[in-house]
Parts: C-alpha cells; structure tokens; sequence
C-alpha cells in the first residue's frame, strides 16, 4: 500500500534551538516597528500567486545595546520565482534580463530597487520601505508570465521564549572563559582521545564543516579552533551571544569532536533571502558539505514540508551535502511552541538529532533522553527516521558549567560524522556522501538497556532513533559499508547479497540501508521546446506556409507551457512533476532482510525491515543460534521513471560482543 505524501504552503518560524543554563538577553518588543508589514499582510490579493510567510526574528540585543528588534527594518520582502527558460545566456544573464523587463514596465519610476538574487535558482528578492509602492510592484508583477510566484515574508519579533528552551537559567559567558571538557564528552561517544590524537599528527586538515546560526550571535575565533574559522554573517555580530561559538567549540574546536575540521561560520536572521545566501556561501562558494542547522520553527502547530524542505532536499542530492538539523527542545514545554520534528528538519535526505542527558558514568548509567528533546513528528510524516540518532546534549565545560539543548547534541553529530570521513576518505564523494553517512550513523548507535521502546516498522525508535552514537563502531561500520547505484532497468528483488557473517549466540548485529529521495533532478536534460519554422522552399507557396507557421507557432506555446508547468530548469523537475513521475512516491521501496543459513543448506529469514514511508531500513537482531548469516537488499517498487538520476543506496552493519 502506498502512502501519498501532502505538500502545503506554511509560515516559516525561525528560532535558535537551545536550551542553555545561562540567563537569556533576550527581551520581548511588541511589532511596533512593524508597520509596514502588518499593513501589506492584511490587503487581499486576489492573485493565485501570492503566498504570505511569517519570518519570525528572534530580540537578542546588538553591540551597541540596544534591542534588535529595534534595530530590525520595516522593509518589505517580496520574494519572486522566476521562469527564466525564454531568455539566453547563463542563468545570471537570464535573470538580469528579466529584472530589466521588470524594472522597464514597472509604471511607478520614483523608486530605487533593492534586489537580491539567487545564485544556484532563478529567484530574486525585492524590498521595499513603502506599502503602497509594494501593493502597485505585487499587482504589477502578477500579471507578468514570467514570475510563477510571490511570497511576501511578513516580518514577526518573537519572545525569549519562543527562541530559547524554558530550562534556561543563569550565565551567558561560558566560553569566554571556559572550554569543553574534552574527556567527559569523547568518553560518552566512545571516541578514543589517543587514537583521535595519533590521526591528526598525520593529517593535519580536515573537513569543511558549516556552522549555520540564527540571529545575532558572533564567533571567537582566538584560541578556540585550531584552524582559525571563514566567517560570512548575514546579521548585525553580538558579542554578548555565545551560541555559536559553543555550537562550533562541539563540532570543531580545539577540544571538540573534529578539532581538525575548519569551521565555516555563517548566520541569518532578518530576511529569507539571508538563510538561502547563507547555505549558497557554503555550498557553492565554499564547498562545505557538512553543514549543521541549529535552529528550527517556533509555531504552536506542527509545520509540513515546503519549499525551504525541498531545497535543503535539493542540495543534498546535487552536491552531495550533509545537512545536520537539532531536533528541537519543545517536548517539555506546557505550551506547545516548537515541540515537532517538522518545517526544514522535515528534509528526507537530512539527518534529525534528539539530545541525552550528562551520564557521569557512560559504562554503568542507561542512555536517557532529554526532557526538552523533540520526538514527535508532523503528522503526514510520522514513518520518517527522525530523529536518526541521538547525542549528547547536556555538555559539561572544564569549570563544571553546563550548556544543554539539542543545539549542542547536533554539532557532536556533524564532528563525528565528518571526522569519519576524513579517516575514510574514499568513502567521501558526493553520490554515496549523504546514504553512507546515515547508515554509519543508524548501524553503528545502540538503544538504552532498561527503556520501554516503541519501534516503527523501518526499526527506528520513536524517542531515540536508532540510539546513541558511537564513534568506534561508526569506523566499524564505515569499513563494512557497501554502496551501489539502482538504475531503473534493474527488476525488482534481490539487488545487493552481503558476504557470509559467522555469528555467535549473544551477539547483536545492526545492519542500516540508506537511499536518498532525489529531489527531481535528471539524467539527461530535457530541454524546452524548440519553435520550428517552415522550410525555405515552402514559402514558394506564400499562403500555404503562413498557414503551417502559424499552426505551428500554437503547437509551440502549447508545449513550452506544458513544459514550464513541469520543469524547474532544464535538469531538475517540479515537485508535483516529480511526485507525478513517481507514481505519487517520495523514494523506491527497499527491504531489508537478514537470513541465517539452515541445517539443510536453505537461507531462512530470520529478522526484517520492510517500512515504505522510510529511506532508511534498520535491523537490529541479538542472535540465538550461533552460524552463518547474510543480509540481502530487496528493490520491491521503484520510484526510478525514464531519465530519472538512479538511487544511491549504501548498506553496512556493525557486531556488539555480549557483555
């Protein structure tokens, strides 16, 4: 049976996902410097195009002191999807042609533009400081063909509370002063600091890892890293805000998990066109591909996929890039702000982390939970593996303060995962990048001993995922991992066989498959139509061919219509084309299966993950009988359609000894 998924428009809150012991600068400013966007927000438009989306900005106080909600301008963000395919030359040409039509029959000439544009997609940003010039520009446009939509992104100054977790409490100034306390954290992750240490002697760089922050916040970059950090910030720095200091300290400093990565450091906060500049600098300037998202929505409702969930979708499968997203610290709040697993963190190629608690003995004390960790899930995507894992997210520094939330469990993920790269370096190509990294992270994590478990039918738990993480059996499931291209010729059944594994009565294996969801991308370009004129020799017979070109100037406008209503660009299709192509599915249905070997030389099953709403199946199995097992990989129905880009799937295991 297969489960349609549902897309819908929604207001996208942004808010840092933290919860620290420190007392919060934060404090609340009603919109009254708002005026203009609550005038714009409440004129009706009776266009199909126009969409409005909150932009919520959090009211951290700036250098100069003063609040930045006061700080923050009334302009008016209008943003513009662009059809770009009737207009020549690279797609910054196109797009400068087309701002140029704009510009030319905009009617109201007294004005001076203010416009962004996207590197990597055909959208443009304009602002405006007057409701009325923005009310003539929004009419105006809509009846242009070539804009496809408009989102006017309704500026809202949000409480502390909607920012921070309610456990926060005294001090902000931790790492000023103090630094991780490096063998409490390593030790909780298994992380052995010695073997750590011999690696980095021998290579001395590693990863580009990206930090992406909300609001204002700044970076020391003195002492705290061992490659001094790339910074672009897209919002006013404040010195007296820590979080992403602290959050890059846990992927990549000096006493952090990947203290060899190079941190490239990037915030927003003010507008939309900010957060997609910001991913845009790293990925495409920069080539980071490992990028950790610290932030999430606020809403008191759960948040569906959109258009930022597919673009984090999109960057992931084209270039390969690892989007690392906290889960969330809503769960114990009394109001319900921010408690899903929704909105961007919803991207089925990113990897969601759930926090745990400090254990002060990580071999005597169970794994817990968090009380402020998300677990729950928007509704139409409760089958998702999210949280993949979880991480510790309540971290002690060296002078025994604390800094708690899901903020700090993610970026203990995105060290560990690009420090497993940099050992495995083959492994580290842009097709397998993203599916290997999840199933080293899911085969290698072990659940809580002593909790009750609700696991779905893709094997995740509903609370932990598919546990703890664990740094030497990650290395174990990297060596073990397997990866392999699905064209869509390959028949259903078998597709992969693992090789024998003898296994011994106590032992537990944990076998993780991962594919990607591929974002409507395509093989082969499939270029717009071509108007096709008569031959010379046709226009002997004057009448004759005026009426062929004028037949054939119709079929023209019919077919690029059709094909602008599908496309995005020539090599990636829209996602309702995308889900149409695919028989209304996200990703192919893939099974996982463990078999043991009988007495009479027969493969007999003996533990499956047969989920279809999931790109990633896990087997976690504690074997009765010593002897001879395998793992296969079942293709049961393809999502692949002529001139799709294949699957990427990569499958490994790990093997806990009994203790």
């Amino acid at each position: 049976m297969l489960k349609v998924k549902k897309f819908f428009q929604f207001s996208f809150a942004i808010g840092t996902i933290t919860s620290l012991v420190f007392v919060p600068i934060f404090s609340f400013n009603q919109n009254k410097n708002l005026i203009n966007n609550e005038k714009l927000a409440t004129i009706n438009f009776a266009s199909k195009k126009f969409v409005v989306n909150d932009w919520k900005i959090p009211t951290s106080k700036s250098t100069d002191g003063k609040k930045l909600s006061d700080k923050v301008s009334d302009t008016i963000e209008l943003k513009l999807y662009l059809d770009v395919f009737n207009e020549k030359g690279n797609l910054d040409e196109r797009i400068d042609s087309l701002l140029n039509k704009i510009k030319r029959g905009f009617k109201n000439k007294n004005i001076n533009w203010k416009i962004q544009t996207s590197a990597m997609l055909p959208i443009v940003w304009f602002y405006f400081n007057d409701v009325e010039k923005s009310k003539e520009f929004i009419k105006y446009v809509d009846t242009l063909d070539f804009v496809k939509r408009i989102v006017f992104y309704k500026k809202v100054i949000i409480k502390n509370n909607d920012v921070v977790s309610q456990n926060e409490q005294n001090g902000y100034y931790i790492s000023r002063f103090s630094d991780i306390n490096k063998k409490l954290l390593l030790k909780e992750i298994n992380l052995n600091p010695e073997k750590q240490t011999e690696f980095f002697k021998y290579h001395r760089k590693g990863s580009k890892i990206g930090i992406l922050e909300v609001g204002t916040t700044q970076l020391q970059r003195n002492y705290k890293f061992v490659h001094t950090p790339e910074v672009k910030l897209f919002t006013p720095e404040n010195l007296n805000d820590t979080h992403g200091t602290n959050v890059s300290m846990v992927a990549a400093g000096k006493n952090g998990i990947n203290s060899n990565g190079q941190i490239y450091f990037t915030s927003f906060s003010s507008n939309n066109f900010n957060w997609q500049n910001a991913l845009e600098w790293l990925v495409l300037k920069n080539n980071v591909k490992f990028i950790n998202h610290s932030y999430g929505p606020t809403a008191d409702y759960s948040l569906p996929y959109d258009d930022d969930s597919f673009f984090i979708d999109y960057i992931s499968r084209k270039y390969g890039v690892v989007n690392v997203f906290a889960a969330g610290n809503g769960h114990n709040k009394q109001n319900k702000k921010g408690k899903w697993i929704d909105s961007t963190q919803l991207a089925y190629n990113a990897i969601s982390v759930g926090s745990t608690k400090y254990r002060e003995n990580s071999f005597l004390n169970d794994i817990e939970i968090s009380n402020f960790s998300n677990r729950e899930l928007e509704s139409n995507h409760l089958n998702l593996p999210k949280p993949l894992v979880v991480a510790p997210g309540e971290i002690l520094f060296e002078n025994n303060d604390e800094i708690r939330g899901t903020s700090f469990a993610a970026p203990v993920v995105t060290g560990a995962i690009s420090y497993i790269f940099d050992k495995f370096s083959w492994l580290n190509n842009d097709q397998f990048r993203v599916p290997s990294a999840m199933s080293i992270l899911a085969a290698s994590a072990h659940l809580p001993k002593y909790k009750n478990l609700n696991k779905k039918g893709n094997g995740f738990d509903s609370t932990y995922g598919a546990g703890l993480i664990d740094v030497e059996k990650m290395q174990e499931a990297a060596w073990n991992i397997n990866t392999k291209p699905v064209i869509k010729s390959d028949v259903d059944g078998g597709i992969f066989e693992s090789s024998h594994l003898n296994l011994q009565a106590g032992e537990q294996i944990n076998i993780a498959l991962s594919w990607m969801f591929n974002s409507g991308l395509l093989k082969e370009n499939e270029n717009k139509p071509e108007l096709q004129h008569p031959n010379w020799w046709e226009w002997l017979f004057p009448t004759w061919a005026l009426a062929k070109q004028t037949a054939q100037g119709i079929d023209y406008e019919l077919k690029l219509s059709d094909w602008k209503s599908k496309h995005i660009n020539e090599n990636r299709l829209k996602l309702e084309e995308t889900k149409k192509r695919q028989n209304q599915a996200l990703f192919t249905d893939y099974d996982l299966v463990l078999e043991k070997l009988d007495s009479r030389g027969y493969w007999q099953s003996v533990s499956s993950s047969l989920s279809i709403n999931s790109n990633v199946e896990l087997i976690k199995f504690k074997v009765q009988d010593s002897g001879i097992y395998r793992y296969i990989v079942k293709k049961y129905k393809s999502s692949l359609f002529e001139n799709s880009v294949d699957d990427s799937i990569a499958v490994t295991h790990t093997v806990f000894k009994e203790n």
